[in-house]
């Protein structure tokens, strides 16, 4: 009578194990890129730290806050704000030569919407300096950021066009960057 229960037991768990593991099997999610072999995430994800404490010139204001893991707020004369720095879509991209990390920093400026960059920094002498940032989005999701040779494509939940601000950003888009002498393409 016990191997009956124990075998319906491990059957049960069988089952719940193939019914929730395997969307994480499935590979859906993946962003591809042409011509560009995908470099492994688990290194992606461990840069974002390399980046906190470093320097971050909030677009359209040029004030200076240096990159946490927390939220951080900055006040400037009549400018102030908050931002997140997303350190777990940090990516590092070897090119030329060069160490660059492009990672998506949110920012609010005390308006009612959330912008979202893309920021390339460069790595030289232990130290990173921030080249170039690009908009990508009000109020969106950042789902993954992945580097591949020159390129970075940064996939993002975002609205229809006719929903408000304030609707669920629920629209798959992925934007791809390229980066030309130190500088953030869209392609």
């Amino acid at each position: 009578m016990n191997k009956i229960y124990l075998i319906i037991f491990l059957l049960i768990v069988i089952g719940f194990s193939i019914y929730f593991g395997l969307p994480l099997w499935t590979g859906d999610n993946e962003v591809k890129v042409d011509d560009a072999a995908t470099t492994t995430t688990t290194y992606s994800r461990l840069v974002g730290n390399d980046l906190i404490g470093t320097e971050f010139i909030v677009p359209g204001l040029e004030i200076k806050v240096k990159l946490s893991a927390d939220i951080v707020d900055f006040q400037d004369g009549k400018n102030q704000g908050s931002i997140i720095f997303l350190l777990k879509e940090a990516t590092a991209i070897k090119l030329d030569g060069k160490d660059y990390v492009a990672a998506p920093v949110a920012a609010n400026t005390g308006g009612s919407g959330t912008f979202v960059y893309l920021v390339l920094f460069e790595k030289t002498g232990g130290r990173f300096t921030q080249l170039d940032d690009e908009f990508i989005g009000d109020r969106i999701k950042v789902e993954k950021v992945i580097s591949t040779d020159n390129k970075i494509a940064v996939n993002i939940f975002d609205r229809k066009p006719d929903e408000p601000f304030s609707a669920v950003p629920t629209v798959p888009q992925t934007l791809v960057f390229s980066i030309t002498t130190g500088q953030l393409v869209k392609q």
